[in-house]
């Protein structure tokens, strides 16, 4: 089982779970994460594999991570609660 990649099993709980309050309007904090990594290294590749909205007040975002010479590609699921 890895933690880096959740795809090796299916449902397997977060190693790690951070918890942040904005106070700052919902849609600046959704563009924020998304324009986080654009303007990373070269030799790195974050993509945003999936966004799905689970209710009236949460979105889920899963974004990928790929470095060249990386054995493996990490992924990281986000949760924003308005």
């Amino acid at each position: 089982m890895g933690f880096s990649n959740p795809e090796l099993e299916q449902g397997a709980p977060a190693p790690l779970q951070f918890r942040y309050a904005f106070n700052t309007p919902f849609l600046t904090v959704c563009e924020g994460l998304l324009n986080k990594y654009n303007w990373e290294p070269s030799t790195r590749m974050t993509t945003i594999e999936k966004v799905e909205q689970l209710d009236d007040d949460r979105i889920l975002m899963v974004r990928r991570h790929d470095i060249w010479n990386a054995p493996y590609i990490t992924w990281e699921q986000i949760v924003i609660n308005r």
